[in-house]
């Protein structure tokens, strides 16, 4: 009997909110009611009102659930501020907007702003798109937050995962830049293929795909490919992400440094910028631009554009150094060997030959050498006007003179 007399109870006081919201809306001077609508108490199991310096303050407790047109919380209690339309929201805290739903350990939602402040184990999920953080803002009306402190976004569809201190991120344009430490992972080989890596930071369960036998399939460490800078943009729907400033990008054999790097994840395309150069098995690469084209995530084209230049040490010591320079230079790459490197306009090369046997200097219009499966040099060709001069050893200081 008491607890059918406390439930009508809240039922009645429930309705009287509404009422009294309601009203409150409608004589506000400030507000109308096509600006916005207020925020609506739905359920709860337990509800209090108090009256603070002249506010009515409406506590909730238990199972709490606040609308407001697409948007719906719940939390496990709750404190309800009329005068400004200000709830606080407390403890297993889930704020839902269509696809887009942030859970918290509390949060305070301004209902004419459409803004929510979370706190605590922040995790935002939208679509493909799930970020996490310690704390996090989000506009409701214009589909923006930002993000702070131990940020992770993740993109399902691509595998890449952006770490850093702050981000911050367009819904609509599927679009997050972040910084403080920014560095990019994709196919995290510490981690299993299907798997929510930033669902997972936060302790979060996240399913990964089984393989034949129904264990999870990890990714090979090959495959994987990391990334650092100073400023990380993600431009998720157009499968895009550029790192600028003292940027660095790994995968397997390949080290790379440049001003700024633009990978393009649909179609495994590096585009490197702004004094970029390139290790590849012992050899250098640099010059104005440079293009790494991947196939089934590994390097398959190194294209270099603009004053390009290979170097590769020619003895164990450091002091000779084989150089290929050229207006363009082509390195191709099969099963993670180096097979040719073309370089082509005004195209020089300086070799050293093996058992202290001198050195060769050619010049042509084309030149493409030829590796043997150790990567060292095998043969090479020259298409065009052709110069060459051969400097015994005793002669090789002259080598370059002219």
């Amino acid at each position: 009997m008491i607890l059918f007399v406390n439930r009508l109870l809240a039922a009645l006081m429930l309705l009287t909110l509404t009422y009294e919201m309601l009203r409150a809306q409608t004589n506000s001077p400030r507000q109308t009611q096509e600006e916005y609508n207020p925020l609506r108490l739905d359920a709860a199991d337990e509800i209090e009102n108090q009256r603070i310096d002249n506010k009515d303050i409406l506590k909730a407790k238990g199972h709490v659930k606040f609308s407001q047109d697409t948007l719906t919380a719940t939390c496990d209690q709750a404190a309800f501020f009329r005068d400004i339309q200000m709830a606080i929201l407390i403890g297993d805290v889930a704020l839902n907007d269509r696809h887009r739903t942030i859970f918290c350990e509390k949060a305070r939602y301004y209902a004419k702003q459409r803004k929510s402040v979370c706190q605590g184990n922040v995790v935002f999920i939208d679509r493909s798109t799930t970020l996490v953080a310690d704390s996090l803002i989000y506009f409701q009306d214009i589909g923006q937050l930002f993000a702070y402190g131990n940020v992770v976004v993740f993109d399902s569809l691509e595998s890449v995962t952006i770490y850093g201190d702050e981000t911050f991120y367009d819904v609509r344009r599927e679009y997050a830049n972040v910084k403080g430490h920014p560095y990019m992972i994709q196919y995290d080989s510490t981690k299993f293929k299907g798997q929510n890596t930033a669902r997972l930071s936060r302790g979060m369960t996240s399913k990964p795909l089984l393989d034949s036998t129904g264990h999870p399939t990890p990714y090979r460490s090959e495959d994987q490919l990391s990334a650092k800078g100073l400023f990380v943009e993600s431009f998720i729907k157009r499968n895009e992400v550029i790192i600028k400033d003292s940027v660095s990008f790994v995968r397997e054999k390949l080290h790379t440094t440049s001003q700024k790097a633009t990978f393009f994840t649909k179609k495994e395309t590096l585009l490197l910028e702004e004094k970029p150069a390139a290790t590849y098995e012992k050899n250098l690469m640099t010059g104005d631009t440079m293009q790494v084209q991947f196939k089934n995530k590994a390097v398959n084209t190194i294209y270099i554009k603009g004053n390009g230049e290979a170097s590769s040490e020619a003895d164990s010591r450091g002091k000779k150094t084989h150089r290929l320079r050229a207006k363009e230079m082509t390195m191709s790459i099969d099963d993670n060997k180096l097979q040719t490197l073309e370089a082509q306009g005004n195209a020089y090369n300086i070799y050293y030959l093996e058992n202290n046997g001198g050195v060769n200097e050619i010049s042509g219009p084309k030149i493409t050498l030829y590796f043997a499966g150790s990567g060292k040099l095998d043969r090479f060709k020259v298409v065009g006007g052709t110069e060459g001069t051969y400097f015994p050893e005793k002669y090789e200081d002259k080598v370059g003179k002219n």
